[in-house]
């Protein structure tokens, strides 16, 4: 798997800006499930501005390296670890922004593409979700 780091500037000033200082609290189960739930969907739509963000730089990064122009889907697929799959003609060239938890079930199927990422942390992240196969 190719791990490339496509940095657009307007996505690490927003990574910035939306990194929230996370506090250890003793609140009550209700409300500690419901700031779970607000983080959970707070990382969904973070994702998606990464991936949105990232739409350009993919399909450009493709058509210079290929000659020809993608297609890039409209959102994440299960099967690309809900990562956005960039293809080329029907065969899957690479994919932006997978969830990093979801990587290492489908490893296999992303080693051979190339993963857009919005940063080095996450790059690293993804990284360690699939490490290099040991020879047996």
């Amino acid at each position: 798997m190719r791990l490339l780091v496509v940095v657009a500037a307007s996505v690490q000033m927003r990574l910035r800006a939306e990194r929230k200082p996370r506090h250890s609290s003793s609140a009550a189960p209700d409300r500690e499930r419901a700031r779970a739930r607000g983080d959970h969907e707070a990382a969904i739509h973070a994702l998606l501005e990464r991936q949105a963000a990232l739409e350009k730089p993919a399909f450009e990064f493709v058509r210079r390296e290929t000659g020809v122009h993608p297609f890039v889907e409209d959102g994440g697929a299960a099967e690309f670890a809900m990562g956005v799959p960039v293809y080329v003609g029907v065969t899957p060239y690479g994919v932006i922004c997978p969830v990093a938890s979801r990587v290492a079930a489908i490893r296999d199927r992303l080693a051979a593409l190339v993963v857009f990422v919005a940063s080095e942390r996450e790059r690293r992240r993804i990284a360690a979700h699939a490490p290099p196969r040991t020879a047996h």
